[in-house]
């Protein structure tokens, strides 16, 4: 077959044999499919590791996207909510490490750190992958769950008169 009949067969539809427009394809998810089982069962921490620890691609995209979300102009109602906004969680900016947590793990949380008085002093970002939802008998949260090796603290929703509830 010619290059003009194959470039004709491949356009038009007309001519002898078609010319194959594209490899096969597999999926990458058949694995999960497969009656073998030759792959080894989902792992949460081996598939971030995998998609982006060892991505450089990927995580200049997850700093490009926290940064511009991080430098992003902010509204404040007052001076204190845009003070706690705006300061730094274990040494990063709040907002630039809740936004590669919700792209990374799709969740954020925030622990709200009070003093005696009751007023917000703290905002602190939690890791989202330590943290565990704890229901309530009608299915709605009720306390967050945070484990750190052997140890673990619960923090209710709602304090005692209905606010966040800083532990």
């Amino acid at each position: 077959m010619s290059f003009l009949a194959s470039l004709a067969s491949a356009f038009k539809g007309g001519g002898g044999a078609r010319v194959p427009l594209a490899r096969s394809f597999t999926s990458p998810w058949s694995f999960a499919v497969e009656p073998s089982g030759t792959r080894a069962p989902y792992d949460y921490n081996r598939a971030l590791r995998q998609a982006y620890l060892e991505n450089p691609v990927a995580q200049r995209a997850v700093r490009l996207v926290a940064e511009g979300v991080g430098s992003a102009p902010l509204a404040a109602i007052g001076e204190e909510p845009a003070r706690l906004v705006t300061a730094t969680s274990t040494g990063q900016p709040l907002l630039e490490t809740l936004a590669a947590q919700l792209l990374l793990h799709g969740n954020g949380y925030v622990q709200l750190v009070k003093d005696a008085a009751g007023r917000p002093v703290e905002l602190y970002a939690l890791r989202p992958e330590r943290v565990a939802v704890v229901q309530d008998e009608q299915g709605w949260p009720a306390a967050y769950r945070y484990r750190v090796g052997d140890s673990t603290l619960t923090i209710p929703v709602e304090d005692e008169r209905g606010w966040p509830s800083p532990r």
